[in-house]
């Protein structure tokens, strides 16, 4: 049975019992008042305040965690790409951000619901007027993760002997991507349902030059020129037969001129015995949404463990290989060495 003392009322000097070594709040039965007595010890006093001040602080800490995630993909687009830490400044940011909202809301706790609000309005509206929301930022996340983890690789251009760029008038005409069996063929191409936008609407046109690729590449024939000449054949000659045939600058045409038909920005780069296209990627954001996107769902079976490659150009632009070195966009380069740029 509890154990329970006699206390006085201060108001009528009734007496009651209440339990013993314990915090309770109640009615005095004679003149109705409400009353508080406290009977726990000095010691079990601090150690509830104390483990109120533990759940307190661990509910804050959650809640950092957890306002921090989109704050810091958000943030992360506008990082420069710095080689060889480009893991650890996606962790460093992160960290930062935590840091700094904690030290923030353990001062001013309200502002973790007012946080909260701002950042839910925020995605809301975004999502209603088709602009940065909750289905965007869950892209970024998933691709913010990947890239952790499995991130793109920056291929550093190397141009010790940069020259005119060979037989450049004759790939121009070449690459005839104004011709309709050119455009027909890239059309043709993207209604390939596993290259379907619905999902990526952002980068649809992004995700139709990848079945472009896939197309060209898994019925790609390598065929040598005649011996001792060059002959650079039009994209239309390509695409007029069912399966395509030719060297690597005849594949690197065909490329450019489908990609461009639609709408691509392409270039090609000479190296020393080889010619490959390069596809334009605009920024760091969609740089990282399109490694997802390639690895995880386009060609997560030919990708396997392997991360996408790219250059970077002055400008901050990102050029994706699209040679014929890999069964997937991104693929290792051939050659490091660079002789030439010849801009579509």
């Amino acid at each position: 049975m509890e154990e329970k003392i006699i206390i006085q009322c201060p108001e009528c000097q009734s007496k009651m019992r209440v339990p013993k070594g314990k915090h309770v709040s109640f009615t005095c039965k004679t003149c109705r008042i409400q009353l508080e007595f406290d009977d726990r010890s000095v010691y079990k006093k601090l150690d509830q305040s104390k483990s109120k001040k533990t759940i307190s602080s661990v509910v804050i800490y959650l809640l950092t965690l957890i306002i921090a995630f989109p704050i810091s993909i958000i943030l992360n687009q506008f990082l420069p790409i710095v080689e060889g830490y480009y893991k650890y400044e996606k962790l460093l940011l992160f960290l930062i951000i935590t840091f700094l909202l904690g030290v923030v809301f353990k001062k001013f706790t309200n502002l973790i619901l007012i946080t909260v609000c701002a950042i839910l309005i925020f995605l809301t509206y975004g999502s209603v007027q088709n602009k940065y929301g909750f289905s965007k930022l869950f892209l970024d996340y998933k691709s913010y993760i990947i890239a952790i983890n499995n991130g793109p690789e920056l291929q550093e251009s190397v141009f010790s002997k940069l020259k005119p760029f060979k037989d450049k008038n004759e790939i121009i005409a070449a690459v005839d991507y104004s011709n309709p069996i050119v455009r027909d063929f890239a059309l043709t191409s993207t209604e390939d349902d596993k290259f379907s936008c619905k999902e990526y609407r952002d980068y649809c046109n992004l995700i139709q030059f990848f079945a472009v690729f896939k197309k060209i590449r898994e019925n790609w024939n390598y065929v040598n020129d005649p011996q001792g000449e060059e002959y650079y054949a039009k994209a239309s000659e390509t695409f007029s037969r069912k399966r395509f045939s030719g060297d690597c600058d005849d594949y690197s045409i065909a490329i450019a001129a489908a990609i461009k038909s639609i709408g691509g920005k392409v270039r090609l780069v000479s190296t020393d015995g080889h010619l490959y296209p390069e596809l334009y990627i605009e920024d760091k954001k969609s740089l990282e949404n399109v490694n997802y996107i390639i690895s995880q769902k386009l060609f997560k079976n030919e990708i396997d463990k392997d991360v996408i490659h790219y250059h970077e150009d002055a400008s901050g632009g990102f050029w994706l290989n699209l040679d014929y070195t890999a069964d997937y966009p991104g693929g290792k380069f051939m050659h490091e060495e660079i002789l030439g740029i010849l801009k579509l």
